[in-house]
């Protein structure tokens, strides 16, 4: 793409646009790299709208896949935090118990001492 004038135009009117032997020398489409029929230059186009649909459509299909993934580790995340609490309650339970099977060992040991006496 290049900025360019017209020789029969005055020098501030511009045009943006390919240049006939860039875009001959890139598509070789036309009838020599002096010239640029509408036809090529819209079929160009129009072929170039094709690719970034086909793009855009597999994009559009990886994010849904990554998407889906995602929310599947979510859901994974999820039981997994369910189940950690669960066992951090029941290793709770069990410590509790632990300790008051200590604690009761502690006394009945305390209780014989003082009965020996």
């Amino acid at each position: 793409m290049k900025s360019w004038t017209y020789k029969s135009e005055a020098p501030e009117v511009r045009h943006l646009g390919p240049v006939a032997q860039d875009f001959y020398s890139t598509f070789s489409l036309g009838q020599d790299d002096r010239h640029i029929s509408t036809i090529d230059a819209n079929g160009v186009a129009l072929a170039a709208v094709q690719g970034l649909h086909r793009v855009v459509q597999k994009r559009d299909a990886r994010l849904a896949t990554l998407t889906e993934h995602i929310e599947t580790l979510a859901k994974e995340l999820d039981d997994q935090k369910a189940l950690y609490r669960a066992l951090a309650v029941r290793f709770s339970a069990l410590e509790k118990g632990i300790l008051a099977s200590r604690e009761s060992a502690e006394l009945s040991a305390a209780s014989e001492v003082i009965s020996e006496r």
